[in-house]
């Protein structure tokens, strides 16, 4: 506002003019400024609802990729704890166990029987058979019959002395099943007119030998399920 625009003339009439016209420029002004006012006042709730929404907007973001990694973590954590298929009893498998030969588990099929031999039948104190058919298990004494799977423990025994005993041996090799180191043998089994397999493991003093016929059982699976421990 212009200083000379305001006129202090005391003329009664000029006076009233002069009056209306402040005021007139005063209201102007003054409703001006409430309208600058509030604009400011728009602009800054628009300002500060913008500055409220974006961090909102950002944390849900933020929430939804830390929620992903969370579930990628747990995957991978339960991806890393599962054991892989080779180690997974099937379901319905029994379990042998024999702390005293250290065995601690042994999985064969379902509905199958198993047999511990007697030292009479086996004729060796240091050894220990165990047979597992899917029909009934009648030991006689004086017979050698073939079973599909066999579990063979000798103490003081070593994996080349049991190699060794092998007849029509065909085939030797080293796998690794669980972190351990297996030899693998192949074999004519000459009754049967059919290959076997043998997985043959040293430990704690003793040989382990788990034997059977790959057609009929999963050689690999028992093997994978087999468990020791020091009695």
């Amino acid at each position: 506002m212009r200083r000379e625009a305001i006129n202090f003339d005391p003329s009664p009439d000029h006076g009233r003019d002069g009056g209306m016209n402040v005021g007139g420029r005063g209201g102007f002004i003054d409703k001006l400024m409430t309208v600058f006012v509030a604009f400011a006042l728009l602009g800054l709730g628009c300002k500060e609802k913008v500055l409220t929404q974006t961090p909102a907007h950002e944390s849900t973001d933020a929430g939804a990729e830390a929620e992903k990694e969370a579930e990628d973590v747990k995957e991978e954590r339960a991806d890393a704890s599962a054991p892989d298929s080779g180690s997974v009893i099937p379901e319905g498998w029994q379990v042998y166990r024999n702390p005293a030969w250290g065995i601690a588990q042994l999985a064969y099929p379902a509905g199958w029987h198993s047999q511990e031999l007697s030292t009479e039948e086996t004729r060796d104190a240091n050894l220990l058979v165990v047979v597992f058919s899917s029909e009934p298990i009648a030991l006689l004494s004086n017979t050698d019959p073939v079973y599909p799977l066999t579990l063979d423990v000798r103490e003081g025994g070593t994996l080349e002395e049991e190699i060794l005993l092998t007849q029509n041996l065909e085939s030797q090799t080293t796998v690794e099943i669980r972190e351990r180191q297996f030899v693998k043998i192949r074999y004519l089994e000459e009754l049967v007119d059919r290959e076997f397999e043998s997985y043959l493991l040293e430990m704690n003093g003793r040989v382990y030998a788990i034997t059977g016929d790959p057609e009929l059982v999963s050689l690999e699976t028992v093997v994978s399920s087999f468990q020791s421990e020091v009695p």
